[in-house]
């Protein structure tokens, strides 16, 4: 079962969690033709324990419920 929120405000901007140790060595980022992700410090994010009530606590334009009874997930059913 999913539920899925739109048009509505969430503000996650204070739910950044450090990376500890994930940034690699500057000197060895002319080896990778894609190195965006080792400058990466910090992820942002909602946790688990706030999701439920921000979810329900803002107000969306529209809500819609998915439910998936054998859950084999194939969109096209």
């Amino acid at each position: 079962m999913t539920l899925t929120g739109r048009d509505g405000q969430v503000s996650i901007s204070c739910d950044a969690h450090p990376l500890q140790g994930f940034a690699g060595d500057p000197k060895f980022d002319p080896l990778f033709y894609h190195n965006e992700w080792r400058r990466v410090t910090e992820v942002v994010y909602l946790p688990r324990e706030k999701s439920y009530a921000t979810f329900f606590n803002t107000k969306w334009k529209s809500v819609y419920l998915t439910f998936d009874e054998d859950n084999d997930d194939h969109r096209w059913e």
